[in-house]
């Protein structure tokens, strides 16, 4: 089994000085490079069921994993979300 040196030579990166800023927005369909995720572009569920902890990135999943692993159809309580359209078994307690 070979290790890796403690140290390794590094190289230098080099800059990009021939793209522009109109090459990178047409290439990504922005203004910019990036832009920041929303709650709407990345649903995430956690199943807090007896501290299960799993994450999931859907509701059909972690329903899925809830029959599989919890012996449940319950897919609305003890969930984690900040999925766009919540919880709606929550949203009917508030009203």
């Amino acid at each position: 089994m070979s290790m890796l040196p403690e140290n390794t030579r590094g190289e230098l990166g080099l800059k990009d000085v021939t793209t522009t800023k109109e090459e990178i927005a047409a290439a990504t369909g922005t203004n910019g490079v990036g832009r920041k995720a929303t709650p709407q572009d990345t649903p995430i569920f956690v199943c807090e069921l007896n501290a299960c902890y799993r994450l999931f990135p859907s509701r059909a999943r972690l329903q899925a994993h809830r029959v599989r692993d919890h012996n449940t159809q319950d897919a609305y309580s003890s969930v984690l979300t900040y999925e766009a359209d919540g919880n709606p078994a929550q949203e009917q307690m508030q009203e």
